[in-house]
């Protein structure tokens, strides 16, 4: 289930034993985490108990067992765990009516498997896009101010669609204008480092030299080393290039270790863009960046050249 799915299942009634929240992007786990704790209907200091990754699966078991006082429902919430669950298998297999038991977990892992059934999953990765932008719109309505979708849609790419991130930049927002635009965005939001070199690799690939030289000498100029930069080249390369051989696979940021945000703005970059013409580009960073491993060439040297050898690429 996805979690702009959850509301809906809640509000018809439905409440399932054992919930499990998985995903990166940890604002919007809370919030479904928030939406099953409404269930808990009196003395929630009682009647929500929480363990961390550390947890005894046995005491979990035990605490799930024990009823609610005053309330209809219990709720015990389990967060990072990724130890075994074999404990639990009855506990699955037989669970407490009144008891809401929530995992909460960045990924899925491996001892999860046997027990999906028992399961029901909800997916609390990044928002969709448009969901995101209409968010925006929303909560910068409630702080009094107007936004412009263009200045929505940059404030997603800044923040790599993380709703904490788009939350607070909104809010700060709202604080300095009435009305916010792509300039207010862009002169008052720090721009993630994936956005930075996206936006590198977008003038490199649309053969735009001195835009290309610009972002560059902006990023050494923000602190970025000039070896940092290089290796965040060859890594948007590699992720592009993956992006267009293993189109519509959602499990690409995972299998490639990386944060989904940076999956996505891989994806935009590389959009209309050939598997072969992105390997060439990231075999050049590659082989600058071995250089300057190697003490074949500085770093600050290799990255210049690596960006004006990519170019020149056809």
């Amino acid at each position: 289930m996805k979690f702009i799915e959850l509301k809906k299942h809640l509000q018809s009634g439905a409440l399932s034993p054992v919930y499990w929240l998985v995903g990166e992007d940890d604002r919007v786990a809370e919030r479904a985490r928030d939406m099953l704790l409404k269930k808990v209907d009196a003395l929630p200091e009682l009647n929500v108990t929480v363990f961390d990754e550390n947890a005894d699966i046995s005491a979990v078991e035990a605490c799930c067992r024990s009823f609610p006082l005053q309330a209809q429902y219990r709720a015990v919430i389990v967060r990072g765990y990724s130890g075994a669950l074999d404990r639990m298998k009855n506990y699955f297999e037989r669970p407490q009516a009144s008891t809401i038991l929530i995992f909460m977990s960045t990924e899925v892992t491996k001892n999860l498997s046997p027990y999906l059934k028992f399961i029901n999953l909800v997916e609390c990765g990044r928002l969709p896009r448009e969901t995101l932008v209409a968010y925006i719109a929303k909560r910068a309505a409630k702080g009094g101010s107007t936004v412009t979708r263009p200045a929505a849609e940059l404030l997603v790419d800044y923040t790599l669609g993380y709703l904490a991130a788009i939350e607070n930049q909104v809010d700060k927002l709202t604080l300095i204008t009435d009305a916010i635009r792509e300039d207010d965005v862009r002169e008052n939001v720090s721009a993630s480092s994936e956005y930075k070199i996206f936006e590198l690799s977008d003038a490199i690939n649309k053969k735009d030299g001195k835009r290309a030289m610009t972002i560059l000498r902006a990023l050494l100029s923000d602190g970025y080393a000039p070896s940092a930069v290089l290796g965040m080249l060859e890594g948007q390369y590699r992720r592009m290039m993956y992006s267009v051989l293993n189109r519509g696979d959602e499990n690409l940021a995972a299998r490639l270790g990386v944060k989904e945000g940076a999956v996505y703005m891989a994806q935009k970059a590389a959009a209309g863009k050939k598997a072969s013409a992105l390997k060439r580009a990231y075999d050049i960073a590659a082989e600058y960046e071995r250089a300057v491993k190697n003490g074949v060439m500085g770093d600050k040297d290799a990255v210049f050249s690596a960006v004006l050898q990519e170019l020149q690429l056809q």
